[in-house]
């Protein structure tokens, strides 16, 4: 894969990145159509991307963030070769190759994915903004209007009821609490030196922060390849697809088999899963 960085330009050539797989593969929810394209907002970045074949056009706000965002370091040839040992995946490969697992900014994975627990991604989007427009400094790129995600002393100081009127229902008590764990010095930087296993406990001590919600955040914030998110799409996709005998309902028990089958590249091989049956 080919890839050019100028100044606020990032310009990648090859078939292991594809904007569509990136944006629709359920990891990242603050996105939208524009023009030709999609404006994907991070933090308090913005990045508008465009693709033609398999060249794809980003101009960005920062693209030093964005260069790491998007994990352009990792050899995702080298990954897909060595998942494609397993039959069940060789098709999911096929059609999702040009995912590749985000570098998410820790607060704003830990709140999304929260606010993700028992929703749909068109709701978990309008909330999401909803927080960000209430919330989030109002920002600019080439005369393109944003807003940032806000800060822990903003999300900790709105409260529940705002959350409440964002449309988070039920979820409003456990955002307002974790935000003010989280501002009150529970440290998301230091759980990055942790174990997972010792990472996991941490996280799971927050109020909202269940199995699938942890893992999630283990992946796509702390690029911990060694958990595999389950939720109801993957529970389908354990027993069809990957479970020959002794199939489990359990999802915490599949998570658990299907870390021990795909190893350190659970995390990948849950994407391409997740993607394939989800869109197909």
């Amino acid at each position: 894969m080919e890839v050019l960085k100028t100044k606020n330009r990032l310009k990648i050539k090859g078939e292991y990145f594809s904007v569509k797989d990136i944006l629709f593969s359920g990891q990242v929810f603050r996105f939208r159509p524009y023009e030709d394209g999609f404006l994907l907002a991070a933090g308090r970045q913005l990045a508008f991307l465009r693709q033609k074949g398999d060249a794809a056009d980003i101009e960005c706000t920062d693209e030093e963030y964005f260069y790491r965002y998007f994990d352009l370091d990792t050899d995702y040839e080298r990954v897909t070769k060595s998942l494609y040992r397993f039959p069940a995946l060789r098709p999911t490969i096929d059609f999702g190759k040009g995912i590749r697992i985000l570098r998410q900014e820790k607060l704003e994975a830990l709140f999304s994915f929260i606010i993700s627990a028992f929703n749909n991604i068109k709701r978990i989007q309008k909330i999401i903004g909803r927080i960000c427009e209430g919330l989030g400094d109002e920002l600019k790129f080439n005369g393109i209007s944003y807003h940032a995600f806000p800060d822990i002393k903003r999300l900790a100081e709105a409260g529940e009821e705002f959350f409440r009127r964002a449309g988070v229902g039920y979820r409003a008590k456990y955002i307002a609490e974790t935000a003010e764990k989280a501002f009150s010095g529970f440290d998301l930087e230091a759980i990055s030196g942790l174990p997972t296993q010792d990472a996991r406990k941490r996280l799971m001590s927050l109020m909202g922060v269940g199995d699938k919600v942890c893992d999630c955040v283990l992946l796509f914030a702390y690029g911990r390849q060694d958990v595999f998110p389950v939720d109801t799409w993957m529970e389908k996709v354990y027993i069809q697809d990957l479970c020959s005998q002794d199939c489990c309902r359990d999802r915490k028990e599949i998570s658990r088999r299907c870390v021990q089958m795909f190893g350190e590249l659970s995390g990948y091989a849950q994407q391409y899963l997740f993607y394939y049956k989800r869109m197909s």
